[in-house]
């Protein structure tokens, strides 16, 4: 196959989504999920919530604002319902239960008068005039939030804190995901040196990587630095061998001088261009093949 030139950077990217792998999965536990890509659809297994809870702390009343005749008279607390303690029996006009916030609302109940609208002594409330509730006023219904069976979150989306926090709802501590790709990255050239060693007169620090290696965990991918080979087949021969990723990204050694042997190198190893260069300046040079065992090898200038 001819490879391609000058395409347009769009065209880059769409060549590189169409041979990408097809990615492999992976079950995680979910504090280790942040920023990971779903594999699958999350699907609510329970209702959220699981039964009508109250909205506001207040008092759990069959009475409303609509029974005038019931207005002037107290009500009874027959007891009371709390987060992960529910009142246990039903309730009957003129009858309250003290219920808070989160906690499942009694049967029988209609709507929770708020705590501040409420005059209590002793086992007696009484409702201000302007305090009574209309029906299901600060009840949170049961499956409000999603029902069993919705689909919460659906494959390839990115598991933010918002996300995560909806998986945990739905009451899973695991979720599948893809696997991160792997990117191995190579620099070239003689003149490298790794930061923190000593440079000769005539060298420089090796840079490129480390912003390379940045966006690509930015990005949902795991980086792996191979090191800076020098100008020579044997080197970049020996720098890759044993090397195993879904991409390998060269950095140096793409255009043709005598010393650009990226290319030269890999064609030893059967390399196959897809395309030879981008329209882009800078940057033209860049390409991208795939080696005898069917490794994918971008070369970047």
């Amino acid at each position: 196959m001819t490879a391609l030139k000058g395409i347009t950077v769009d065209q880059a990217a769409d060549f590189l989504r169409m041979v990408a792998p097809k990615p492999r999965t992976q079950k995680v536990k979910l504090e280790k999920a942040y920023g990971r890509v779903l594999a699958e659809d999350v699907l609510a297994t329970r209702d959220q919530p699981p039964f009508n809870a109250s909205a506001m702390d207040g008092y759990a009343v069959v009475d409303l604002i609509s029974d005038e005749t019931l207005q002037n008279e107290p009500l009874t607390v027959v007891g009371e319902s709390l987060a992960g303690r529910r009142f246990k029996g039903d309730l009957i006009a003129g009858e309250a239960v003290r219920i808070f916030t989160g906690a499942p609302v009694p049967e029988g109940a209609r709507a929770v008068v708020i705590q501040e609208n409420v005059d209590r002594q002793s086992a007696l409330i009484f409702v201000q005039p302007d305090g009574w509730a209309s029906k299901s006023d600060n009840i949170r219904p049961r499956g409000g939030d999603f029902k069993a069976g919705d689909v919460l979150l659906t494959a390839g989306q990115i598991l933010d804190p918002w996300a995560l926090s909806l998986v945990a709802a739905a009451g899973y501590d695991k979720v599948m995901v893809r696997k991160k790709p792997v990117v191995a990255i190579l620099s070239n050239g003689d003149e490298l040196v790794r930061v923190g060693d000593k440079p000769k007169s005539d060298q420089i620090f090796e840079s490129g990587s480390h912003a390379l290696i940045a966006l690509i965990e930015q990005w949902g991918s795991k980086a792996k630095f191979i090191g800076a080979a020098g100008d020579s087949i044997k080197a970049i021969h020996k720098a890759l061998k044993s090397v195993k990723a879904d991409l390998i990204v060269t950095i140096g050694g793409a255009s043709v001088g005598d010393y650009d042997l990226i290319k030269p190198a890999l064609e030893q190893l059967g390399l196959q261009v897809d395309f030879a260069s981008i329209n882009i300046k800078p940057g033209k040079p860049t390409w991208l093949g795939s080696l005898e065992d069917g490794q994918r090898v971008l070369d970047l200038p």
